[in-house]
């Protein structure tokens, strides 16, 4: 090879080792997304939700509607100019891993963290969100969850004394129930609802006959059901998930169970009926949110502009929306009202997370798609009860209950 040979390969040698080290650098930058005070272009959000195991329903609903509405922030220039980027970990429905991938998140650098939606797992995240001071907006409806207060902790989803009392109030009203089952799922979403149930019931003078519990993964709950209808109380109040209740209905309408059955928000789903099937899901009750009948929502109602607005963006992405994509949708909401309200000139992971907890106490009668929201310095359980309705299975849908 001549001198101009062997000159021309070094300026093709150093214009490749050029190319590999500017690409090597880029790909750092975009994996190191908060460093000191550098900011790189985009908030990092950790997002934890049970993809797999028995609460993988709610889990997969829960991301979808996070990476839709995140999609429609970003495509809208993101949150004053400053673009969103999730980093999704699947706790298994098992708050070990849940521990697991906060402690992931928190080391990589989340300004803030959405989920869990299960209370088991976000009860035990919450000592490492504490301790590493990183705002948490939970997806659990468990009582534990905010009380007692903590700093960083955010709830979404109605707290089990709100949904409690609104079950027991219909029973009592439109079931004329004197005397109740309650039946719940021995985890610390199910014996929180009924610890709740055990002091409400009688201030509302119903008495509580008979209490069974069951495993999430139990695949039969006919022994139970059968304890129940021997104590003949007026109706059975349930604190479960999706697939649990389906199956309750499924053993209740095998028994001939006439009993009134209620269950708990955290079962209100279009795929419980489908489960179940439409003829042993018909005459079942649940307490619900607002979008559970939002094709019924008055136009000046304020959360029906959400509900509308969501099932068009759902629609685009060929997802079919259940009740339980709510949840994300509005975490994900609350989580770019509060860094609305910092500055683009704020870049230090630190002063971010701070900001976003301070932002997030100022919310007040925040319309969203599940439910008006508040948040106070001394009160982190933002869904407001008048969100809440009785629903009822007619026809294989949701109408409201009389």
């Amino acid at each position: 090879m001549g001198k101009k040979g062997i000159l021309c390969l070094r300026k093709v040698c150093l214009a490749a080792l050029a190319f590999v080290v500017c690409v090597s650098v880029l790909t750092v930058k975009e994996e190191i997304v908060w460093c000191g005070e550098a900011k790189q272009g985009f908030y990092n959000i950790g997002v934890i939700a049970p993809i797999s195991g028995p609460g993988a329903a709610l889990g997969k609903y829960f991301a979808q509607a996070v990476e839709v509405e995140t999609k429609y922030i970003n495509n809208s220039g993101g949150i004053n100019g400053i673009p969103v980027k999730l980093f999704i970990e699947d706790d298994q429905s098992n708050p070990t891993v849940a521990l697991v991938a906060v402690k992931k998140l928190i080391q990589n650098g989340a300004v803030c963290i959405l989920g869990s939606v299960l209370t088991n797992n976000v009860l035990a995240m919450i000592p490492e969100l504490e301790k590493a001071q990183v705002p948490n907006i939970a997806s659990g409806a468990g009582r534990q969850i905010i009380d007692p207060l903590r700093k960083w902790i955010f709830k979404v989803p109605h707290t089990d004394t709100k949904v409690n009392l609104a079950m027991l109030e219909f029973a009592k009203r439109s079931l004329e129930a004197k005397q109740i089952a309650v039946l719940f799922q021995d985890d610390a979403y199910g014996m929180s609802g009924a610890k709740q149930m055990r002091t409400q019931a009688p201030q509302l003078g119903i008495s509580i006959v008979s209490e069974q519990t069951f495993h999430a993964g139990d695949s039969n709950m006919i022994s139970q059901l059968m304890k129940i209808s021997k104590k003949s109380p007026d109706a059975v109040l349930v604190h479960s998930f999706i697939g649990p209740g389906a199956i309750i209905a499924k053993n209740a309408y095998q028994i001939g169970l006439k009993t009134p059955i209620v269950y708990s928000t955290g079962a209100v789903s279009e795929t419980l009926i489908k489960v179940a099937g439409n003829k042993v899901a018909e005459g079942l009750y649940f307490a619900g949110i607002k979008p559970t009948i939002g094709n019924l929502l008055p136009q000046n109602d304020p959360q029906k502009f959400f509900y509308d607005r969501f099932l068009k963006r759902l629609k685009k992405e060929n997802i079919r929306f259940d009740t339980f994509h709510g949840n994300g949708h509005d975490a994900t909401n609350l989580m770019a009202y509060a860094l609305k309200k910092i500055s683009p000139k704020v870049n230090d992971t630190r002063a971010i997370r701070d900001a976003i907890q301070r932002a997030l106490e100022t919310v007040k009668n925040l319309p969203l798609h599940n439910a008006m929201y508040t948040f106070t310095s001394k009160d982190h359980d933002g869904a407001m009860a008048e969100s809440l309705v009785m629903v009822q299975v007619r026809d294989g849908k949701f109408v409201p209950a009389k």
